[in-house]
């Protein structure tokens, strides 16, 4: 299911008119042996905390050929990068969770360009994956050429920084790849200096035992005994290390279905430490939120006022 070039031009053409700052093609197979041994390690010592769904569907993480069932004998890995910045965002949130669900956000936007590679490549099976699939995203994008992956691991986009969300369509049809991407970080250090619970400085790269997104969000029950509090304001997520990082001094705008509503502007600690379940479902239906349940978002906000205090 090979294509030609104008149409792989096409496609790229598509996905940056469907919101994409950037868009790239890459072949897929399995993850180069010293990157799948470098995330078993991490998984080895425990960086995960307790995100144990990481653990899960190892074999499609490491070889994305295995989304399809039966198995594609031959694949290609679109990656794309979407731009969620906007100024005058809530400081109590992470930027990515202010506007709209974006896992619905970009798989409507994709869904055209889905389409449209199947019916023009003999029917090639698509797969459209937004942070929803188990596939090591940043390594795709970096392979597809789209950036790189800063000392914060959060993939940086040359020319628009790192509020991006990724987005992959997984496809049978054949795109000559892209190359990847060669480019570095650098050593100005600043998005450890940043960063309030030293999740940075870990021997396995990141300790997300210390990453105030992952306690925030992913970890459930009582906050642990070790972890760092909360240094304010932000009681969903952390956009310190992005916020410090100099490829951000000019982001890319976000999609406008990224920007801050009115409600959720308007929140404060008090408001959502007194949050009951209809609030909660009146607030965040249609927000990524609705990934930390109501009562977390109280242990949250209780925390930070108690830190307050």
């Amino acid at each position: 299911m090979a294509v030609t070039a104008d149409f792989r031009e096409q496609v790229r053409r598509m996905a940056i008119e469907a919101g994409a700052v950037a868009a790239g093609f890459a072949r897929a197979g399995a993850v180069a042996e010293a990157d799948a041994s470098r995330f078993n390690a991490y998984l080895s010592a425990g960086g995960h905390f307790s995100m144990r769904y990481m653990e899960n569907y190892r074999e499609i993480r490491l070889n994305p050929l295995r989304l399809f069932t039966p198995a594609a004998e031959a694949a290609t890995v679109i990656s794309m990068a979407f731009p969620y910045y906007h100024p005058g965002a809530n400081p109590l949130f992470a930027r990515y969770a202010q506007g709209e669900d974006y896992h619905k956000v970009l798989r409507r936007r994709l869904r055209p360009l889905a389409r449209y590679i199947s019916e023009n490549s003999g029917g090639a099976r698509c797969r459209i994956c937004t942070d929803t699939a188990p596939i090591l995203e940043r390594y795709w994008a970096v392979a597809a050429g789209v950036g790189f992956i800063g000392r914060n691991h959060c993939l940086i986009v040359p020319g628009a920084g790192s509020f991006c969300f990724l987005a992959e369509i997984v496809t049978e049809a054949q795109f000559e790849p892209d190359a990847p991407s060669l480019l570095g970080c650098g050593d100005c250090g600043a998005c450890k200096r940043g960063c309030p619970g030293g999740a940075l400085e870990a021997q396995c790269g990141f300790d997300s035992g210390k990453c105030l997104s992952c306690l925030t969000i992913e970890h459930r029950g009582a906050w642990p005994d070790d972890a760092p509090g909360l240094p304010g304001p932000a009681i969903y997520g952390c956009d310190l290390c992005q916020q410090r990082c100099p490829h951000n001094a000019a982001p890319a705008p976000g999609l406008p279905e990224f920007a801050p509503s009115a409600a959720m502007r308007s929140l404060t600690t008090d408001s959502l430490a007194a949050l009951d379940a209809s609030g909660y479902e009146s607030l965040f239906a249609s927000s990524a939120v609705t990934r930390c349940p109501a009562e977390q978002l109280r242990r949250n906000a209780e925390k930070l006022k108690n830190n307050n205090n």
